[in-house]
């Protein structure tokens, strides 16, 4: 752990209480939205890589009918 860390452990651990908890709201909320932005850049890289597959014709395109009918064939046996 770096000392930077370490001095704010510190100083955040002599917080009371309801500071504490608002600090930890806080980091927890960043870490979240950090994360949604890797998962939002994952799945734009998922749609631009099947737009290319259905547009060069190496997977077929299946219509939400017809998925739908295999749904219901495998649940319902």
């Amino acid at each position: 752990m770096s000392n930077q860390f370490l001095e704010i452990e510190t100083s955040a651990l002599k917080l009371n209480s309801k500071d504490r908890a608002r600090l930890a709201s806080r980091l927890l909320r960043s870490l979240e939205k950090r994360g949604d932005a890797r998962i939002e850049q994952a799945w734009t890289e998922v749609a631009i890589r099947r737009k290319k597959e259905v547009e060069s014709g190496t997977v077929n395109r299946v219509g939400v009918d017809d998925v739908l009918e295999n749904a219901r064939k495998l649940v319902s046996g």
